[in-house]
């Protein structure tokens, strides 16, 4: 039986899943059971709503930049981003910042009309 320590990455817990078939991988600290997480816990991750998505795409955008010069859309996990001084050394680190994520599947980044 395959187990992870609580120090165990999201992304090679859900490689190891699929791999190997397992619906669950228990996580042991010392040889004690201390969790078990199951694939349900992994899909609810990243399977987010819009709202939450845009909110967390937001408050990143505002640490990156110190400046409110995004606008963020979400639908259906496709994240607009409008850059309102039109700098696409900006862009590039929003469309990154954005992507990074969760529930994130897709970032189109534009700038704005009047830049």
């Amino acid at each position: 039986m395959l187990t992870r320590t609580p120090a165990a990455d999201a992304a090679q817990l859900a490689h190891d899943m699929l791999d190997n078939h397992f619906r669950v991988v228990p996580i042991v600290d010392g040889g004690t059971l201390v969790g078990i997480v199951t694939r349900r816990d992994l899909l609810r991750t990243i399977a987010r709503d819009d709202e939450a998505i845009t909110r967390d795409v937001r408050h990143h955008l505002c640490r990156a930049f110190r400046r409110g010069n995004w606008s963020a859309t979400v639908v259906d996990g496709v994240v607009t981003l409008v850059d309102e001084y039109g700098d696409a050394a900006d862009r590039h680190i929003a469309d990154v910042t954005a992507r990074a994520v969760p529930g994130v599947a897709e970032v189109t980044t534009l700038a704005s009309a009047s830049s």
